[in-house]
């Protein structure tokens, strides 16, 4: 949003990607796409494989089986409970505010917000997530 309290551009996004990271030769490679598919599981080994491949040194464990995990529940309940038309009011509030401040302000360029819900689960060969 910009231009004096006018909406230029509103967007919602959902994002998704997995990772892949191992052990090849000694050498950790890692692997990332956007596209969750059981097509792309061969994507994510084979890339991974090619990057472990070019690594310069030799990596140790990774994860040993006596390590544990602490479970942290850090997510917010209200989350989700923000309306985007309270969020694009929020900015204009904001917007309105930078003006009001001091006379001397002509133009607010840019008014940005931006929110993310991110979820990560791990799984490897020592039984840990």
């Amino acid at each position: 949003m910009s231009l004096k309290g006018k909406f230029d551009h509103y967007s919602l996004n959902d994002d998704d990607g997995i990772g892949f990271r191992g052990i090849y030769q000694g050498k950790m490679g890692f692997s990332y796409t956007e596209s969750i598919s059981e097509t792309e599981i061969d994507f994510l080994v084979n890339k991974a494989k090619e990057n472990a491949v070019i690594v310069d040194k030799e990596e140790g464990i990774i994860f040993s089986e006596k390590a544990e995990y602490k479970e942290l529940n850090i997510e917010s309940d209200d989350f989700g409970e923000i309306s985007p038309d309270d969020k694009i009011e929020l900015l204009k509030k904001a917007e309105k505010a930078a003006y009001d401040y001091d006379d001397r302000i002509e133009v607010v360029n840019y008014c940005m917000y931006s929110d993310m819900m991110l979820e990560e689960a791990m799984d490897n060969t020592a039984s840990l997530s």
